[in-house]
């Protein structure tokens, strides 16, 4: 393959069919690579390569295809506030886990971006201000998906939260600003408010046996 210092690329499965010429048979594998470019401008591709060692009896052949050129079109200008650099079409859901938590005792308020893009390089969303809650960031993941292909999945955004007072919370939404490149503009959407109820620590029980 060609280098492609100017891209961030994600490998997609080789596609194989039979094509018919002239009453031959040929049996053609399509190697392919998604490409998400860094940069705006004419970047050109160099040749791809592929060699066919030689034996005794044949010398060994080496066949190029031609350079190739794309065209990169850059973002619009005037992006909103928020946007961190997110290209394609994407969902955003919150939700809190476990709904009801005792106080000072950890939840897990999760955020899920799913869609059609480079997934691995998606931003952080804006997380709400949770004025109620300490928060501390913690390890999210990525599942991927080719379907049709195209490079598609989920990117999970956590964050561990507790609070010290006892009642029932409303978590304002998360946001997230992307740039739709079939629409051809920015967009902005947000998740729903998620509830919380914070009940308090259980009282242990006078009747119970007390170890010294």
């Amino acid at each position: 393959m060609p280098l492609f210092n100017c891209f961030y690329t994600v490998g997609l499965p080789v596609q194989e069919y039979n094509l018919k010429i002239d009453d031959r048979i040929y049996l053609i594998s399509e190697v392919r690579m998604a490409l998400f470019p860094k940069t705006p401008g004419n970047i050109s591709l160099g040749p791809a390569r592929l060699m066919i060692p030689g034996n005794y009896f044949e010398r060994p052949i080496e066949l190029y295809t031609g350079p190739t050129t794309l065209q990169v079109k850059p973002l619009p200008p005037n992006a909103p506030a928020g946007f961190e650099g997110a290209v394609g079409q994407y969902q955003l859901e919150a939700w809190l886990s476990p709904q009801v938590a005792v106080v000072n005792q950890p939840a897990t308020f999760s955020v899920a971006i799913s869609g059609k893009g480079n997934i691995h390089a998606v931003p952080e969303p804006i997380w709400p201000n949770l004025t109620q809650w300490r928060a501390y960031d913690s390890p999210g993941k990525v599942t991927t998906g080719l379907p049709n292909g195209d490079v598609t999945g989920t990117r999970l955004f956590e964050r561990v939260i507790v609070t010290d007072k006892v009642g029932d919370f409303s978590i304002p939404p998360t946001k997230f600003v992307y740039f739709d490149p079939e629409a051809g503009e920015y967009r902005s959407i947000s998740s729903r408010s998620v509830s919380a109820r914070i009940i308090p620590a259980p009282t242990p029980d006078p009747a119970s046996p007390v170890l010294p």
